[in-house]
């Protein structure tokens, strides 16, 4: 990864955790031990989403030598894209859906969507910077 993309992997990173970690404080309808596994579950599937997002695409270029390297990261980029575009609706969606029920604890799934659009993001940069 480059310098920029290290500084808004940790950023977003740092805020998965915090908003998590007040999730732990503020919502007091659940048990701890219930809480605390949502908070490890929430920042674990961000690095995984975000490390899935950002790889496999790019991964998939360089496994694939039997088809035309251009349609195959063609493809590849139009994943991304449409990673992307799936998480935007997703976090409209959840946000809407969240605020109108009351059901505010939903709003920690936008950091999993996070991690995903910006894993998609990266992904697509590496792509299209290797000439497509």
């Amino acid at each position: 990864m480059k310098e920029s993309e290290k500084k808004y992997y940790k950023i977003f990173s740092l805020i998965t955790l915090a908003s998590s970690l007040s999730f732990l404080v503020m919502f007091i309808n659940q048990d701890f031990p219930e809480k605390l596994r949502q908070v490890i579950g929430v920042n674990l599937a961000f690095h995984l989403v975000f490390q899935f997002s950002s790889k496999v695409p790019f991964g998939m270029v360089k496994f694939i030598t039997n088809v035309s390297q251009d349609l195959v990261r063609r493809l590849m980029k139009g994943f991304s894209i449409a990673i992307m575009c799936v998480s935007v609706v997703g976090a409209f969606g959840i946000s809407f859906h969240s605020i109108a029920e009351g059901d505010y604890e939903r709003l920690l799934v936008l950091n999993i969507l996070n991690g995903m659009f910006l894993g998609a993001f990266y992904s697509k940069i590496k792509l299209s910077s290797k000439g497509a």
